[in-house]
């Protein structure tokens, strides 16, 4: 019986020129397996964003704000040759064969990608605060408010100038959910305003979907740029 089960012949099956090209196309692929093409790896970074976002959202800010950090300096400076070295030590040299065109920030901000670098426990990177709250005094001061400086003047003020502020700081990566505008804020908001920054902390609070007083908070623990 057992000589009967093994001489069975095979069943008849076609490996057909379909199924010879996908063979083909995995094959040529086995030793660079990421994509080339700029749009899928565009969109294969986009699903991994959005799956990581549906276990941990804030991982998900973490990542997207390295990668923005990425985008925002991928042409200006070269990778010095030792840290090339350690990034190749950690994903392989057949991974790190695009030479010159390696930059010395994406060290900063791949190691913590690559090396799972924890998220921050805070609700708000301290960093981004800093670095809007400075942007902001920038701001006023090229941008004085007019007259004395009275609530509703600085209602006005914010008004005209809203939708520029808030492009300028949703473009700073943090680990909370920007909101979409500062049309949130009233007048009312700003009665007990007693000075610009007291202005700037309701501008932060509202964008950051928290209040003056927490935003304070953060700012009081953070070192200036």
């Amino acid at each position: 019986m057992l000589g009967d089960i093994l001489a069975r012949p095979l069943k008849k099956r076609v490996f057909d020129e379909s199924a010879e090209n996908v063979l083909a196309r995995l094959t040529s692929v086995v030793s660079d397996p990421l994509p080339q093409q700029t749009v899928t790896l565009r969109l294969l970074l986009e699903a991994l964003l959005r799956r990581i976002a549906n276990r941990n959202p804030k991982e998900a800010l973490f990542l997207r704000g390295h990668i923005r950090s990425i985008a925002s300096v991928e042409k200006e400076f070269v990778l010095p040759s030792d840290e090339r070295e350690r990034l190749i030590s950690i994903v392989g040299r057949e991974m790190v064969q695009i030479g010159d065109d390696l930059y010395e920030s994406y060290m900063t901000e791949i190691l913590p990608v690559l090396c799972s670098a924890p998220v921050p426990k805070g609700a708000h990177g301290s960093d981004t605060l800093v670095f809007q709250r400075t942007w902001l005094t920038s701001f006023l001061q090229s941008h004085p408010v007019s007259g004395r400086a009275r609530y509703n003047e600085y209602y006005a003020w914010l008004k005209r100038h809203r939708k520029t502020i808030h492009r300028t700081l949703s473009a700073i990566p943090c680990f909370c959910a920007y909101r979409n505008s500062l049309d949130g804020i009233t007048d009312d908001d700003l009665l007990e305003r007693t000075g610009p920054a007291q202005l700037i902390d309701i501008i932060l609070a509202e964008l950051h979907r928290s209040t003056p007083a927490a935003i304070r908070k953060v700012l009081s623990h953070s070192k200036e740029l």
